[in-house]
Protein backbone atom coordinates (compact mmCIF):
# COMPACT_ATOMS: atom_id res chain seq x y z
CA UNK A 1 0.00 0.00 0.00
CA UNK A 2 0.92 3.64 -0.26
CA UNK A 3 1.89 4.72 2.94
CA UNK A 4 0.72 8.10 3.93
CA UNK A 5 2.48 11.44 4.24
CA UNK A 6 0.35 12.21 7.63
CA UNK A 7 -1.44 9.96 10.03
CA UNK A 8 -3.70 10.84 13.09
CA UNK A 9 -3.78 9.09 16.63
CA UNK A 10 -7.22 8.27 17.29
CA UNK A 11 -7.67 4.77 19.61
CA UNK A 12 -11.48 5.82 20.25
CA UNK A 13 -12.74 5.51 16.67
CA UNK A 14 -13.59 2.32 14.88
CA UNK A 15 -11.03 0.10 17.01
CA UNK A 16 -8.01 1.05 15.24
CA UNK A 17 -5.15 3.56 16.09
CA UNK A 18 -4.23 5.50 13.17
CA UNK A 19 -6.09 6.98 10.47
CA UNK A 20 -5.76 9.25 7.47
CA UNK A 21 -8.32 11.07 5.51
CA UNK A 22 -10.96 9.12 7.03
CA UNK A 23 -9.91 5.42 6.50
CA UNK A 24 -8.13 3.20 9.37
CA UNK A 25 -4.55 2.19 8.98
CA UNK A 26 -3.24 -0.83 10.15
CA UNK A 27 0.11 -0.64 12.21
CA UNK A 28 1.69 -3.60 10.56
CA UNK A 29 1.51 -1.37 7.06
CA UNK A 30 3.49 1.51 8.78
CA UNK A 31 7.72 1.43 9.96
CA UNK A 32 6.59 0.83 13.52
CA UNK A 33 8.81 -1.72 15.58
CA UNK A 34 7.01 -4.81 15.94
CA UNK A 35 7.04 -4.45 20.17
CA UNK A 36 4.91 -1.29 20.18
CA UNK A 37 2.40 -2.21 17.27
CA UNK A 38 1.80 -5.19 20.35
CA UNK A 39 1.52 -2.84 22.90
CA UNK A 40 -0.82 -0.65 20.95
CA UNK A 41 -2.92 -3.24 20.11
CA UNK A 42 -2.92 -4.59 23.45
CA UNK A 43 -3.63 -0.80 24.77
CA UNK A 44 -6.32 -0.68 22.02
CA UNK A 45 -8.10 -3.16 22.87
CA UNK A 46 -8.60 -1.97 26.60
CA UNK A 47 -10.79 1.07 25.54
CA UNK A 48 -14.19 1.92 26.26
CA UNK A 49 -15.89 5.20 27.05
CA UNK A 50 -15.35 5.57 30.28
CA UNK A 51 -11.54 6.00 30.12
CA UNK A 52 -12.07 9.61 28.65
CA UNK A 53 -14.32 10.34 30.87
CA UNK A 54 -13.74 13.29 33.41
CA UNK A 55 -14.43 12.46 37.04
CA UNK A 56 -13.80 9.17 38.98
CA UNK A 57 -13.81 6.89 36.28
CA UNK A 58 -11.09 8.63 33.64
CA UNK A 59 -9.03 6.39 33.87
CA UNK A 60 -5.19 7.91 33.94
CA UNK A 61 -2.69 5.18 33.81
CA UNK A 62 -4.30 4.11 30.31
CA UNK A 63 -3.87 7.41 29.52
CA UNK A 64 -0.52 7.99 30.69
CA UNK A 65 0.26 4.66 28.38
CA UNK A 66 -1.56 6.24 25.76
CA UNK A 67 0.52 9.43 25.67
CA UNK A 68 3.67 7.41 25.94
CA UNK A 69 2.58 5.29 22.83
CA UNK A 70 1.77 8.22 20.70
CA UNK A 71 5.50 9.58 21.55
CA UNK A 72 6.69 6.47 20.70
CA UNK A 73 4.89 6.18 17.13
CA UNK A 74 5.31 9.06 16.50
CA UNK A 75 9.25 9.16 16.67
CA UNK A 76 9.51 5.77 14.35
CA UNK A 77 7.11 7.55 11.70
CA UNK A 78 9.13 10.97 11.98
CA UNK A 79 12.21 9.19 10.72
CA UNK A 80 10.55 8.01 7.51
CA UNK A 81 8.90 11.63 6.89
CA UNK A 82 5.37 10.73 7.93
CA UNK A 83 3.75 12.81 10.54
CA UNK A 84 1.17 11.79 13.41
CA UNK A 85 -1.02 14.22 14.55
CA UNK A 86 -3.25 14.08 18.29
CA UNK A 87 -6.46 14.98 16.50
CA UNK A 88 -8.44 14.90 19.91
CA UNK A 89 -5.99 17.13 21.78
CA UNK A 90 -5.35 14.36 24.44
CA UNK A 91 -2.29 12.84 23.57
CA UNK A 92 0.67 14.73 22.50
CA UNK A 93 0.84 16.54 26.22
CA UNK A 94 4.51 17.24 27.54
CA UNK A 95 2.80 17.29 30.84
CA UNK A 96 -0.12 15.56 32.58
CA UNK A 97 -1.68 15.46 35.71
CA UNK A 98 0.26 13.35 38.06
CA UNK A 99 -1.36 11.05 40.58
CA UNK A 100 0.77 10.27 44.13
CA UNK A 101 -0.02 8.90 47.07
CA UNK A 102 1.82 9.67 50.71
CA UNK A 103 3.17 7.44 54.10
CA UNK A 104 3.47 9.21 56.71
CA UNK A 105 4.70 8.55 60.90
CA UNK A 106 5.56 11.73 63.19
CA UNK A 107 9.17 11.84 61.74
CA UNK A 108 9.69 9.98 58.59
CA UNK A 109 7.25 10.53 55.13
CA UNK A 110 7.51 8.96 51.97
CA UNK A 111 5.61 10.29 48.53
CA UNK A 112 5.31 8.30 45.41
CA UNK A 113 3.80 8.26 41.78
CA UNK A 114 1.12 6.12 41.72
CA UNK A 115 1.86 4.48 38.40
CA UNK A 116 5.41 4.68 38.47
CA UNK A 117 7.61 2.45 40.33
CA UNK A 118 10.60 3.52 41.77
CA UNK A 119 9.23 7.22 41.96
CA UNK A 120 9.56 7.35 45.79
CA UNK A 121 11.41 9.82 47.99
CA UNK A 122 11.66 10.22 51.45
CA UNK A 123 11.78 12.88 53.66
CA UNK A 124 11.18 14.05 57.40
CA UNK A 125 7.42 15.54 56.28
CA UNK A 126 5.22 15.02 53.72
CA UNK A 127 5.93 18.50 51.99
CA UNK A 128 9.60 17.26 52.20
CA UNK A 129 9.11 14.12 50.40
CA UNK A 130 7.07 15.71 47.79
CA UNK A 131 9.79 18.54 47.60
CA UNK A 132 12.25 15.09 47.20
CA UNK A 133 10.29 13.82 44.65
CA UNK A 134 10.08 16.45 42.37
CA UNK A 135 13.61 16.86 42.39
CA UNK A 136 14.07 12.76 41.46
CA UNK A 137 12.04 13.44 38.22
CA UNK A 138 14.99 14.23 35.48
CA UNK A 139 16.65 10.99 37.30
CA UNK A 140 13.44 9.04 37.01
CA UNK A 141 12.77 10.01 33.38
CA UNK A 142 16.10 8.34 32.72
CA UNK A 143 14.47 4.91 33.63
CA UNK A 144 11.08 5.49 32.06
CA UNK A 145 12.79 6.35 29.04
CA UNK A 146 14.59 2.59 29.02
CA UNK A 147 11.23 1.43 29.80
CA UNK A 148 10.01 3.35 26.54
CA UNK A 149 7.96 5.50 28.59
CA UNK A 150 7.82 9.38 28.51
CA UNK A 151 7.87 10.91 31.28
CA UNK A 152 7.95 14.82 32.15
CA UNK A 153 11.26 15.38 33.43
CA UNK A 154 10.38 18.64 34.68
CA UNK A 155 7.31 18.64 37.39
CA UNK A 156 6.09 20.84 40.17
CA UNK A 157 3.60 20.37 43.07
CA UNK A 158 1.04 21.66 40.63
CA UNK A 159 1.06 18.93 38.57
CA UNK A 160 0.50 16.07 41.23
CA UNK A 161 -3.14 15.35 42.74
CA UNK A 162 -2.89 13.61 46.08
CA UNK A 163 -4.59 10.30 45.79
CA UNK A 164 -3.98 8.87 48.62
CA UNK A 165 -2.45 9.50 52.41
CA UNK A 166 -1.54 6.58 54.67
CA UNK A 167 -0.37 6.34 58.37
CA UNK A 168 2.70 4.05 58.14
CA UNK A 169 4.33 2.01 60.65
CA UNK A 170 7.70 0.66 62.04
CA UNK A 171 8.90 0.05 59.11
CA UNK A 172 7.93 3.43 57.50
CA UNK A 173 9.60 4.61 60.61
CA UNK A 174 13.01 2.65 60.14
CA UNK A 175 13.38 4.18 56.43
CA UNK A 176 11.06 1.91 53.77
CA UNK A 177 7.54 2.55 52.42
CA UNK A 178 4.92 -0.31 53.75
CA UNK A 179 1.92 0.30 53.53
CA UNK A 180 -0.51 -1.67 50.26
CA UNK A 181 -2.74 1.16 49.48
CA UNK A 182 -5.42 0.93 47.55
CA UNK A 183 -3.95 1.98 44.39
CA UNK A 184 -1.93 -1.00 45.08
CA UNK A 185 -5.06 -3.14 44.59
CA UNK A 186 -5.95 -2.41 41.01
CA UNK A 187 -5.87 -4.91 38.82
CA UNK A 188 -3.32 -5.67 36.22
CA UNK A 189 -4.28 -6.78 32.55
CA UNK A 190 -1.43 -8.14 30.49
CA UNK A 191 -0.30 -4.53 29.26
CA UNK A 192 -0.22 -3.20 32.71
CA UNK A 193 1.51 -5.89 34.27
CA UNK A 194 4.09 -5.93 31.27
CA UNK A 195 4.35 -2.26 32.28
CA UNK A 196 4.85 -2.62 35.82
CA UNK A 197 7.61 -5.41 34.87
CA UNK A 198 10.11 -3.28 32.17
CA UNK A 199 9.94 -0.29 34.77
CA UNK A 200 11.25 -1.97 37.48
CA UNK A 201 13.68 -3.99 34.54
CA UNK A 202 14.79 -0.38 33.89
CA UNK A 203 15.16 0.16 37.41
CA UNK A 204 18.02 -2.40 37.35
CA UNK A 205 19.36 -1.68 34.35
CA UNK A 206 19.85 1.69 35.78
CA UNK A 207 21.31 0.18 38.97
CA UNK A 208 23.90 -1.36 37.24
CA UNK A 209 25.12 0.80 34.89
CA UNK A 210 25.24 3.04 38.28
CA UNK A 211 27.62 0.36 40.12
CA UNK A 212 29.23 -0.01 36.69
CA UNK A 213 30.69 3.86 36.24
CA UNK A 214 31.46 3.83 40.31
CA UNK A 215 33.95 3.84 42.62
CA UNK A 216 34.43 0.72 45.15
CA UNK A 217 35.24 3.14 47.83
CA UNK A 218 32.37 5.82 48.01
CA UNK A 219 32.56 9.67 50.07
CA UNK A 220 31.64 8.58 53.48
CA UNK A 221 28.63 10.33 55.24
CA UNK A 222 29.35 13.32 57.81
CA UNK A 223 29.84 11.34 60.50
CA UNK A 224 31.74 8.61 58.77
CA UNK A 225 28.93 6.06 57.75
CA UNK A 226 27.67 4.89 54.78
CA UNK A 227 28.17 1.04 53.17
CA UNK A 228 30.58 1.25 50.35
CA UNK A 229 29.88 -0.05 46.35
CA UNK A 230 29.82 -3.70 47.01
CA UNK A 231 28.64 -3.94 50.21
CA UNK A 232 25.42 -1.64 48.50
CA UNK A 233 25.54 -4.19 45.55
CA UNK A 234 25.28 -7.11 48.32
CA UNK A 235 22.65 -5.83 50.34
CA UNK A 236 19.75 -4.69 47.27
CA UNK A 237 20.70 -8.30 45.92
CA UNK A 238 19.69 -10.22 49.27
CA UNK A 239 16.57 -7.52 50.06
CA UNK A 240 15.48 -8.46 46.82
CA UNK A 241 15.77 -12.33 47.65
CA UNK A 242 13.32 -11.31 50.87
CA UNK A 243 11.12 -9.85 48.35
CA UNK A 244 10.69 -12.55 46.11
CA UNK A 245 9.27 -14.42 48.93
CA UNK A 246 6.79 -11.96 49.23
CA UNK A 247 6.06 -12.81 46.11
CA UNK A 248 6.04 -16.28 46.02
CA UNK A 249 9.17 -16.85 44.53
CA UNK A 250 11.35 -19.55 45.99
CA UNK A 251 15.09 -19.49 44.58
CA UNK A 252 18.36 -20.35 46.65
CA UNK A 253 19.72 -17.16 47.75
CA UNK A 254 21.86 -15.99 45.68
CA UNK A 255 25.74 -14.82 45.64
CA UNK A 256 25.65 -11.17 44.62
CA UNK A 257 29.05 -11.20 43.15
CA UNK A 258 27.34 -14.24 40.69
CA UNK A 259 25.89 -12.05 37.66
CA UNK A 260 23.96 -15.23 36.28
CA UNK A 261 22.26 -15.86 40.11
CA UNK A 262 21.12 -12.40 40.23
CA UNK A 263 19.51 -12.32 36.50
CA UNK A 264 18.10 -15.43 37.69
CA UNK A 265 16.48 -13.79 40.97
CA UNK A 266 15.86 -10.95 38.23
CA UNK A 267 13.89 -12.54 35.88
CA UNK A 268 11.57 -14.77 38.34
CA UNK A 269 10.71 -11.43 39.92
CA UNK A 270 9.61 -9.98 36.41
CA UNK A 271 8.11 -12.97 35.62
CA UNK A 272 5.57 -12.47 38.40
CA UNK A 273 4.93 -9.03 37.72
CA UNK A 274 4.07 -9.89 33.98
CA UNK A 275 1.42 -11.96 35.08
CA UNK A 276 -1.87 -10.28 34.81
CA UNK A 277 -3.97 -10.42 38.35
CA UNK A 278 -6.81 -9.42 39.97
CA UNK A 279 -5.20 -7.32 42.57
CA UNK A 280 -5.08 -9.77 45.12
CA UNK A 281 -2.16 -10.66 47.15
CA UNK A 282 0.91 -12.50 44.33
CA UNK A 283 0.15 -16.38 45.15
CA UNK A 284 -1.44 -15.67 48.34
CA UNK A 285 1.46 -14.60 50.22
CA UNK A 286 2.18 -10.99 51.15
CA UNK A 287 2.38 -8.62 48.34
CA UNK A 288 -0.19 -7.49 45.79
CA UNK A 289 2.08 -7.14 42.09
CA UNK A 290 1.70 -3.22 42.31
CA UNK A 291 3.12 -2.79 45.62
CA UNK A 292 5.85 -5.52 44.62
CA UNK A 293 6.45 -3.35 41.59
CA UNK A 294 6.95 -0.02 43.40
CA UNK A 295 9.00 -1.69 46.53
CA UNK A 296 11.36 -3.30 44.45
CA UNK A 297 11.98 -0.58 42.08
CA UNK A 298 11.97 1.70 45.16
CA UNK A 299 14.55 0.14 47.18
CA UNK A 300 16.98 -0.30 43.75
CA UNK A 301 16.36 3.25 42.62
CA UNK A 302 17.03 4.33 46.23
CA UNK A 303 20.43 3.13 46.06
CA UNK A 304 21.15 3.57 42.71
CA UNK A 305 20.78 7.29 43.81
CA UNK A 306 22.58 7.17 47.07
CA UNK A 307 25.91 5.58 44.84
CA UNK A 308 25.42 8.30 42.49
CA UNK A 309 25.52 10.89 45.31
CA UNK A 310 27.96 9.58 46.81
CA UNK A 311 30.10 8.81 44.02
CA UNK A 312 30.90 12.76 43.03
CA UNK A 313 33.32 13.70 45.47
CA UNK A 314 34.89 10.04 46.15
Amino acid sequence: MTVPERLEFWPDYSGVLLHAAGSSVALGDLPIPDDVIERADAWVAQYDDSKLLPGGSRDEGWITEGRALFWTIRSSLAAHGIVLDDWEGIWDQPTVRIEIAEEHVAKRAFAWGVDWPGWCRSGKTVDLAVEALIRAAPRYAVVAALAAFAFPATVATDDFDTADSVEGGATTAFGAPERITSFDLRPTNVAEADRLARLVEAAWTVFGDVVAGAPAELRKGPRGGGRDRDKIVAHVVMAEHAYARNMGVRLPAPDPADPAAVSAQHSAIAAVLREPSDGSTVAGVKWTSRYAARRVAWHVLDHAWEIEDRTDLA
